[in-house]
């Protein structure tokens, strides 16, 4: 089982390298869910072999979404996460941000429903230019993340590095809707294609199923190796264990959290000490 998605994380990595090779920038996309999860691992392993061969490479990002509603312990969980990353990439020097896009203060529920008194969205209720839509995941989601994409995008064209791939977690299989909508805008697992705003986007675990994600995540914790238990110790005084390690060919992210991460984190995150 082991042999065949680490064929497919390979797969996944090997076309992330080609297009950090190729001048892109890359960002990724979190949101705490297991797809989301496996490809940033995946894009955090292409980074750093790109890093370890002494490339040059563009300036590369991680993005989320806060709804400003989120349920506690989610939010704490996904704060926890992209803390993780950070320090992960500070750490081993990869040119890696996290940011995190909210929605504008019009957009947001305590504005829009309690103050202005419009219906609590919901996935049924949706509808604009007469199609049904998310609006909750429009509003709260997607419009400010690709505020901060534009933002993020004419950082890089300053910088001279070509148009930022954001790197999705999509799978064909996830549903019928969403292999619909996938088919109709060709995404593949091979190369990236532009979406309905003219956005480049790549979906790596395109072709993955169900239960790749969860082998993606096992295979990366079992393939830990002396050298990586020596690079990040068993420290019991120090730090508490955390649920995220990009991991391939012998390769860890750190697996620990200081005491200051996990105080920003909270109780409600479930996070305790590894004594």
């Amino acid at each position: 089982m082991f042999d065949d998605i680490l064929i497919r994380m390979e797969a996944a990595i090997a076309a992330l390298v080609n297009l950090i090779l190729s001048g892109h920038s890359l960002c990724g996309t979190a949101s705490g869910g297991k797809d989301s999860g496996c490809t940033t691992i995946l894009l955090l392993e292409a980074i750093r072999r790109v890093a370890d061969e002494g490339r040059p490479q563009a300036d590369h990002f991680i993005m989320s979404a806060n709804t400003m509603i989120e349920n506690p312990s989610l939010l704490s969980h996904l704060d926890l996460m992209l803390a993780e990353i950070q320090d992960h990439a500070d750490a081993e020097g990869l040119p890696v941000t996290v940011h995190v896009a909210t929605p504008s203060l019009a957009a947001q529920f305590v504005v829009s429903t309690i103050g202005r008194g419009t219906l609590v969205r919901t996935p049924e209720n949706g509808v604009r230019n007469g199609k049904r839509i998310r609006a909750c995941a429009a509003d709260w989601k997607v419009e400010p993340q690709s505020r901060l994409r534009t933002k993020l995008q004419h950082d890089v064209v300053a910088r001279g590095d070509r148009e930022i791939i954001t790197v999705l977690g999509n799978r064909f299989g996830e549903s019928a809707s969403r292999g619909t909508a996938m088919q109709a805008r060709a995404e593949s697992a091979v190369s990236p294609v532009r979406n309905a705003g003219g956005d480049l986007t790549f979906s790596p675990i395109a072709d993955w199923l169900v239960d790749d994600g969860g082998s993606c995540s096992r295979c990366s914790a079992r393939t830990l190796t002396a050298r990586s238990r020596r690079r990040y110790p068993r420290d019991r005084s120090s730090g508490w264990r955390t649920f995220i390690g990009p991991v391939t060919r012998g390769r860890a992210a750190s697996c620990w959290v200081t005491r200051e991460t996990a105080h920003r984190a909270g109780p409600a995150s479930g996070v305790r000490s590894a004594a």
